[in-house]
């Protein structure tokens, strides 16, 4: 059997595991962590996010979900998580940029949002890790669906779906 990183759509599977694995703790510690001011600078991202998803802003929404994430990573604490920033940004924009994000996101994704970031600056530590853990769990439920797709390319010719290869992964 074909390692899953070289199958269509096997690298974006894996970041988005390893983004399930990797954001939940990072928002846990960002509880703890963080300080007011950078709390409510989450908050205030979350606010913005929330905007732009209803008003069908998929530019202004991808750049304030990078922003987000990024900075979750950012107030964990811990340098490592920090450096994944990058990691998540291609990620995202492969999503956005190849069509695979919805111009509407579902109102549960975007109050999953807004949920991450009153619990870390609450310094909810439990909530902040669930929140992100269900943000997680819902975008690997939407993407699977596509990664294994084949689609039909103009002339007829079958193409696989490999948004890893989107991403320069594969």
């Amino acid at each position: 059997m074909a390692p899953r990183g070289s199958q269509p759509g096997g690298a974006a599977a894996l970041l988005t595991e390893l983004r399930s694995a990797i954001e939940p703790a990072a928002a846990r510690m960002a509880a703890i962590r963080t300080p007011l001011t950078q709390a409510s600078e989450l908050v205030g991202l979350a606010g913005r996010l929330w905007q732009a998803g209803r008003e069908g802003d998929a530019e202004g929404f991808l750049r304030l979900d990078t922003q987000f994430h990024a900075l979750v990573l950012e107030i964990s604490g811990n340098e490592m998580f920090a450096k994944l920033h990058h990691l998540v940004d291609e990620v995202l924009s492969g999503r956005t940029h190849y069509g695979l994000m919805p111009r509407y996101p579902a109102p549960e994704a975007l109050q999953l949002h807004v949920d991450v970031a009153t619990a870390i600056q609450s310094g909810n530590a439990d909530k902040a890790a669930s929140a992100m853990l269900a943000i997680m769990q819902r975008t690997m439920a939407e993407m699977s669906s596509i990664w294994d797709q084949s689609i039909a390319a103009p002339g007829g010719e079958m193409l696989h779906l490999d948004s890893g290869a989107i991403l320069g992964f594969s």
